[in-house]
């Protein structure tokens, strides 16, 4: 199993402390989502993130930012998906200038995950269960249409966001999904460095060997 780690969406004491602790523990990959930031404030927030992390960043607006601070990619959000020419052609010039970069998304249904055809390098599907940060948000997913749906149509990696905690994780891996994708269960720990730890020492566990003990 893999592990995704989602940014708050508002922001956190030492956060960019915590971030950089966290890949240093073994942290592949971070979504820089923050719904109100502005161009400056990305701008300051990745300014003060030591430079050898960015590339294993994936920005969720300003996705021009990926060439100037040499970030791993891109997610589309709902709102890019609603002008779908022009993002996937811009998306397209971006790919011709980066071939490396990544595309990523996420869904919150089925019918929108079997109707996708872009080819994303991964997507995230969420919420799985009830949402940690975000109270009152409800799982709409039946988890056995979803195991049945991953093995008629999975054409990219697929993440289970929503809800994750580390007792959840392996439950994810039987109902198919390749990783995970945390956030309230990190951000709003009073110790976010032994939620992450937690999380990831079971997603390790689970590749090794496909079992937490």
């Amino acid at each position: 199993m893999k592990l995704i780690v989602v940014s708050s969406a508002y922001d956190i004491e030492n956060e960019i402390g915590l971030i950089e602790l966290m890949f240093r523990k073994g942290m592949d990959k971070f979504h820089l989502r923050k719904p109100n930031y502005t161009t400056k404030d990305y701008e300051t927030f990745l300014d003060r993130l030591h430079p050898k992390f960015r590339k294993h960043i994936i920005i969720h607006s300003r996705h021009n930012m990926a060439f100037r601070y040499k970030l791993k990619g891109i997610n589309l959000g709902r709102n890019h998906k609603r002008t779908k020419l022009k993002t996937f052609w811009k998306v397209f010039k971006m790919k011709l200038i980066n071939k490396k970069l990544i595309v990523t998304s996420e869904f919150d249904s089925l019918t929108q995950f079997n109707a996708s055809r872009y080819p994303y390098d991964y997507v995230m599907l969420s919420p799985v269960y009830d949402s940690i940060s975000k109270k009152g948000k409800r799982s709409k997913f039946n988890h056995s249409r979803l195991k049945k749906a991953f093995k008629t149509k999975k054409n990219y990696e697929v993440y289970a966001g929503g809800g994750i905690t580390a007792s959840r994780i392996a439950h994810c891996q039987e109902l198919g999904f390749d990783g995970v994708v945390v956030m309230g269960s990190i951000w709003e720990s009073e110790d976010p460095i032994a939620s992450f730890e937690e999380c990831l020492n079971v997603c390790n566990k689970l590749a090794s060997d496909g079992k937490v003990e």
